[in-house]
């Protein structure tokens, strides 16, 4: 489109624009885990640039953004897509709300998701009434749907938050990591995967649908080339994948 990359500076934050469409065509798209571009503009500068290290090879880089700011317990990044051949971006330096950045540091294992509905909220955005269920049952967020803030009880969320992990359980990508680490020490059968993982699977699934879980993960893992099994039984044996 023979545009530019523009950067605007101000004391609280950097704004870039850049002309053309925004290829995942959505920030939840663009936050998936495992999400890659379907293709690149500019497929030979992109291998260039990746072979000498200036760009992330498994094309995750929004989402590593999201999660340094997250760490830094600063703002999310704020995209404008209201314009189909410009993308707009602001990267915030400064705290917009306390409440915000207090509550990323009493909780620095909250899943990405509701970190992002709740950098919504103290934007003064409208998240789904099903994301305010979240985490309002979490007791993250108060007041009348959909003019909430974020608590400033951060004890009572904390309370809450880990009975919402008990009755939950821990989402697929931290059951994984879980598995790998567990795999790293030592190979284990899907009975030592599960009863290693046990604390993390929702405390409302039978003993059976745990099991189904698990095996879930143990193939999921399996087809992302991490894991292996030696054996065709329940008994076999996973290992790490070198």
């Amino acid at each position: 489109m023979s545009g530019k990359i523009n950067l605007l500076e101000y004391e609280d934050r950097l704004v870039f624009m850049n002309e053309g469409s925004f290829i995942p065509g959505s920030i939840d798209a663009a936050l998936a885990v495992g999400y890659k571009p379907p293709y690149y503009r500019n497929s030979l500068l992109a291998k260039a640039m990746s072979k000498v290290g200036m760009i992330d090879q498994n094309a995750i880089g929004i989402r590593n953004v999201f999660e340094m700011q997250r760490k830094r317990r600063l703002p999310l990044p704020t995209y404008d897509l209201s314009n189909r051949s410009r993308v707009s971006v602001s990267i915030y330096g400064t705290i917009l709300d306390e409440k915000y950045s207090q509550l990323l540091a009493s909780f620095p294992d909250l899943d990405l998701q509701s970190v992002v509905w709740l950098d919504m909220i103290q934007k003064g955005l409208v998240i789904e009434r099903e994301q305010a269920v979240s985490l309002r049952s979490r007791g993250l967020v108060e007041g009348r749907y959909p003019r909430l803030i974020i608590s400033s009880d951060v004890a009572n969320a904390m309370g809450k938050q880990k009975e919402y992990v008990r009755s939950k359980g821990l989402d697929n990508r931290i059951c994984k990591e879980l598995i790998l680490e567990l795999l790293r020490s030592r190979p284990s059968s899907r009975l030592e995967v599960l009863n290693a993982i046990d604390h993390a699977l929702p405390g409302a699934l039978s003993a059976k649908q745990k099991g189904e879980r698990v095996s879930y993960l143990l193939q999921s893992l399996r087809k992302q080339g991490k894991i292996y099994s030696e054996g065709a039984t329940s008994a076999a044996k996973w290992h790490l994948q070198e």
